[in-house]
């Protein structure tokens, strides 16, 4: 005597249960129509109207204006080997670094600051920013 087993198929005859054309697209761009007013609303606001001729020195607005806040960055242009090693901090530090005495150095021909005054507001400057 064989015991024969009749073969059983994996492979179901029905119809799937929920077939991609059954599921409506609308839930789908409502999701990402709301990340996406999510994403915009959180970004980070600088005034882009800040120039070295304005009375104070804005860091938001210098890395604004430079494409160097994290809101703008996207990691898919960002290489792995930019965000290692902390390059990406280093280079808003001296972004920061190179406007602040830029500004100064204006502040100085404008009048509205002292030659002495200037150059210790350079050596005494560290960027406030979280970096």
């Amino acid at each position: 005597m064989t015991n024969v087993q009749p073969e059983v198929s994996l492979v179901s005859a029905a119809p799937s249960r929920y077939s991609l054309r059954m599921i409506s697209p609308r839930p789908l761009i409502a999701v990402l129509a709301a990340l996406l007013l999510v994403a915009c609303a959180t970004s980070s606001r600088y005034d882009e109207s800040w120039s070295w001729d304005s009375t104070y020195f804005d860091e938001e607005s210098v890395l604004g204006q430079a494409g160097l806040l994290s809101s703008q960055q996207d990691s898919y242009f960002t290489s792995i080997w930019t965000l290692g090693g902390d390059a990406l901090q280093r280079r808003r530090a001296y972004q920061l670094r190179t406007q602040h005495e830029l500004w100064v150095r204006r502040q100085v021909e404008l009048g509205k600051m002292s030659v002495e005054e200037g150059q210790v507001r350079i050596r005494e400057y560290t960027p406030k920013i979280a970096l």
